[in-house]
């Protein structure tokens, strides 16, 4: 076999490869690799330009908006200053929301007004028994007990009499 250059070789079949399968095979993998890495840079590269540029473009949409809303801005004090009607129609608009802030004030008002009668008017049952119990405890109880011991029968103004006396008791204590 003769050797024409380091990878072909002249053989009994003619012109032959230097190198084994493997080796070409080896040699394609590593030409593949490399091309898909130059390929990743250069997509990375170009999003990371994109997305710079993406932020560009957003930034200056941005500080587009607010000029626009300055430049609105402007137009219309400078409409408030000049055209009287404008002016009229402004502080109608604002007189209108003015009276319903003030209308929603006083609806929350109302609403918190009726939650306090709500409970103040819970709060009355337990209270008009509790006066009760204790009217029965320290008027009629000793009322009824004074008539058995005397062993007379309490008329209404007997029960009036004994009332005044025993409030009269309790307002001395």
């Amino acid at each position: 076999m003769g050797l024409i250059r380091k990878s072909l070789a002249v053989g009994s079949l003619g012109l032959v490869s230097g190198s084994s399968k493997k080796q070409r095979v080896a040699r394609q993998t590593m030409r593949n690799t490399g091309a898909t890495a130059r390929n990743t840079k250069a997509t990375a590269r170009t999003g990371a330009d994109t997305a710079r540029h993406a932020a560009a473009i957003a930034a200056a949409a941005d500080a587009n908006a607010a000029a626009d809303e300055r430049r609105h801005q402007e137009e219309l004090a400078y409409r408030y200053a000049t055209d009287p009607t404008y002016r009229a129609y402004v502080e109608q608009q604002r007189a209108a929301a003015a009276e319903l802030d003030r209308l929603e004030r006083e609806r929350q008002a109302a609403k918190r007004h009726m939650v306090g009668v709500r409970l103040t008017q819970a709060a009355a049952l337990p209270v008009l028994a509790t006066v009760l119990l204790l009217v029965t405890l320290l008027v009629w109880v000793p009322q009824h007990v004074v008539s058995r011991v005397r062993r007379t029968q309490t008329v209404p103004w007997q029960r009036q009499f004994l009332l005044t006396a025993w409030t009269g008791l309790l307002n001395l204590s």
